[in-house]
C-alpha cells in the first residue's frame, strides 16, 4: 500500500481539495459582488422598474441570448453538464457511507472534473458583449432595455475562474490517481 504509506501525497491530496473548496467560495463571493454591482447599476438606470418588472427585464434577456446567440448549443451541454453534475454529486455522497474508499475518490474526482468542464465552456464574456452591442446597433429603440456593463472587473472574475477551473482539473486528475491506487489494493 505505497499511497497511504505515503503521508506527503496524501496531505498534498487534502491540501488541495481544500484549495478548491476555498477557491469556489472566492469564486463565488466575487460572482455575488458583481451580480450586486450589476442589480445596482440596472436600478439606477431604470429607476421606475418593480421587482416583477426586473424579473421580467432578466427573462426576456436571457430568452433573447438563448434564441438569437450562436451559444445555444453550448448552454444545452451546459445544462446536461449540471445535471450528470448533481447526479454524480449524488452517488458521491452515497459512497461516502459505504466501505469503497476508491469509489469515493472516484466521485470526487468526477465531481471536480464536471465542475472544471463547465467553468470552461461557459460563453466567452468578449462575444457575449458583442452579440449585445450588435443588438444595440440593430434595435435602437433598445426594447429589451439592455445595459453594457464596464468589462474590467468581470474579466479579472473570469481570469480567476479559468485558473480556479484548471486546478479543479488537477485535482481532479490527482482524485482519479488516489481512486486508481487505492483500487490497486481493493480499497
Amino acid at each position: 500500500m505505497p499511497i497511504l504509506n505515503s503521508p506527503v501525497l496524501v496531505a498534498a491530496y487534502l491540501f488541495s481539495v481544500c484549495l478548491v473548496v476555498v477557491f469556489i467560495f472566492v469564486e463565488k463571493l466575487l460572482t455575488t459582488s458583481a451580480t450586486k454591482r450589476k442589480q445596482e447599476i440596472v436600478k439606477a438606470t431604470y429607476p421606475n422598474l418593480s421587482k416583477k418588472d426586473l424579473a421580467f427585464r432578466k427573462a426576456n434577456l436571457l430568452s433573447y441570448y438563448r434564441i438569437y446567440s450562436a451559444n445555444s448549443l453550448n448552454s444545452k451541454i451546459i445544462v446536461a453538464l449540471y445535471l450528470v453534475l448533481f447526479l454524480v454529486f449524488g452517488i458521491t455522497c452515497v459512497i461516502a457511507f459505504t466501505p469503497s474508499t476508491s469509489g469515493f475518490y472516484f466521485g470526487i474526482g468526477l465531481v471536480l472534473f464536471l465542475m472544471a468542464i463547465i467553468t470552461l465552456i461557459l460563453p466567452n464574456r468578449r462575444k457575449s458583449q458583442a452579440f449585445w452591442e450588435n443588438y444595440l446597433q440593430e434595435h435602437p429603440d433598445n426594447s429589451l432595455r439592455v445595459i453594457i456593463f464596464p468589462a474590467e472587473k468581470d474579466l479579472k472574475i473570469i481570469a480567476f475562474a479559468k485558473i480556479s477551473a484548471l486546478f479543479r482539473l488537477f485535482c481532479s486528475f490527482f482524485s482519479f490517481y488516489m481512486a486508481y491506487c487505492l483500487f490497486q489494493f481493493n480499497l
